[in-house]
């Protein structure tokens, strides 16, 4: 499908800007004194993020996963609900989502150019806004004028400096911490910790998921310099795997001191799934004392119908395919866990499309994946600055263990090559980054075979245009309104 000029107009605007998802090395510091000016041209523009409520996302990994299940939720509950997340896998749409639903090129284009001309002013007297920034400023502008009730907002990098940290949470959450971005964030744990839980606000409640001792600690002590109520894992609630089966959702219990929900289930693999669907569940019971009406059952449907695209996603079997954007050492071993307990049989092959980015910790997964992996390709997306180029991957790999696989930078090749090594009891899996993994699902040699019946959920960036207009018509949505009018919250 064509896209209308005027969007491919806006999408030229954004593009000219600032890109630090393109760069080899992000200059973090850069970003300490552009917050007040962004702030304040946010409120210039009638400060769009103040017209419905935000729970704010921060962590090293498992933000998206969080994220989309507790968009669902609270899309089942009733609630027009909005979704600002990164990376997108194959269209910047997917990073503006209502109820799952992608924004529409045409509403990007209108906006952008009602945006632009008074972006434009007040950059000759500032300075010009990156990519992110502006995608940040559209996402709060599209939710008001969508008249969404609340959103979800991902941090993009770290969180005390990110552009989304000027927004009001009414939660805020931290899923977790490992290391990755050490050359922006810090070279410890609890260093790291310290940025992500720069998004804890006064007075308002924390949901944490990190258990490691000093950055746990870290994000208590900010907690309670700032007045934060704060709801850990392990401690104020938790997450019990029950079964997984390669054929069957995931089924868990959740606790609480108060409740004890059961046997909930849910279309996604990993046992690590259960902690960051925990995450959402304890931020719907804390929404829930702010006077949001979240059932059990709605918490139930919302687990049920969600999809997350490219975290250890079945997309065919015979043999198995499975793509995930792990791109750390931690995310890799939840990816090992998952493929030991729930993949292939042993007498299966297992092989292994890698491809990374140049500021990851590419030897620390490469040690985890070569024991585990029987042949790797190393491959790398296209026109990514940021890619490492697959040569020095496998030189990395092989002075581990010789012969362990093969060479070939283009993706559509690589796993057209995969799927010529394939028998139908082996596994073939993509990892190393979420942009290796849009490049393979979208390589014309990649093809998507139908997925079991209890793994139909939403899918962003998959819906159709009818669906968007009942999802419009659920939340009192005029297709093309421009009111920034907001309807009574809860």
């Amino acid at each position: 499908m064509t896209s209308p000029p005027k969007y491919n107009e806006a999408i030229a605007w954004l593009e000219n800007r600032i890109h630090y998802e393109t760069f080899q090395a992000i200059p973090y510091a850069e970003l300490e004194n552009r917050l007040g000016a962004f702030r304040d041209l946010v409120e210039c523009l009638g400060s769009p993020d103040r017209k419905y409520a935000i729970v704010h996302v921060a962590g090293t990994k498992g933000k998206g996963s969080t994220c989309i299940f507790l968009e669902q939720i609270l899309h089942q509950a009733g609630y027009c609900t909005g979704r600002f997340s990164s990376p997108h896998l194959h269209s910047l749409m997917e990073r503006f989502t209502i109820g799952g639903v992608p924004c529409e090129e045409s509403h990007f284009a209108e906006i952008v150019f009602d945006l632009k001309n008074r972006v434009e002013h007040w950059e000759n007297t500032h300075f010009p806004l990156t990519w992110f920034e502006l995608t940040t400023l559209f996402a709060f502008e599209y939710f008001a004028r969508q008249k969404v009730e609340i959103a979800v907002v991902e941090v993009g990098l770290g969180g005390r400096l990110d552009s989304t940290n000027i927004c009001q949470p009414a939660v805020s959450i931290i899923t977790s911490i490992s290391y990755d971005h050490v050359a922006q964030l810090g070279p410890t744990l609890a260093d790291i910790a310290r940025e992500k839980a720069g998004i804890i606000k006064s007075g308002v409640s924390v949901v944490s998921g990190v258990c490691q001792q000093d950055p746990a600690d870290t994000i208590h002590s900010i907690a309670v310099s700032r007045g934060a109520p704060l709801y850990e894992w392990g401690r104020d609630f938790s997450s019990q795997l029950c079964s997984q089966g390669s054929d069957s959702p995931l089924v868990f219990d959740f606790v609480t001191q108060s409740r004890h929900w059961k046997q909930l289930e849910s279309p996604v693999w990993g046992e690590h799934q259960t902690r960051n669907a925990s995450l959402a569940l304890m931020t719907g019971i804390l929404l829930e004392k702010q006077g949001w009406k979240i059932s059990e059952e709605t918490v139930r449907r919302g687990l049920q119908s969600t999809r997350l695209p490219a975290r250890i996603e079945i997309c065919s079997r015979n043999p198995l395919v499975i793509v995930d954007g792990a791109h750390n050492r931690e995310s890799v071993r939840e990816l090992i866990k998952t493929l030991k307990t729930h993949g292939p049989n042993e007498q299966g092959r297992k092989i292994l499309l890698f491809g990374s980015m140049l500021d990851k910790d590419n030897e620390g997964m490469l040690q985890e994946l070569i024991r585990f992996f029987d042949w790797i390709i190393f491959t790398q997306p296209s026109g990514n600055p940021r890619a490492l180029a697959p040569r020095k991957l496998y030189e990395q790999a092989v002075s581990h263990k010789p012969g362990i696989g093969e060479v070939i930078p283009d993706t559509n090749l690589a796993f057209a090559k995969a799927k010529a090594l394939a028998g139908t009891d082996d596994l073939i899996c993509v990892t190393g980054s979420f942009y290796l993994a849009a490049e393979i699902m979208a390589s014309d040699s990649f093809v998507r075979k139908e997925t079991p019946s209890w793994n139909q959920g939403i899918v962003p960036g998959h819906l159709s245009s009818a669906a968007l207009e009942k999802h419009q018509v659920d939340c009192g949505i005029a297709r093309n309104s421009d009111s920034n009018e907001h309807r009574d919250g809860p």
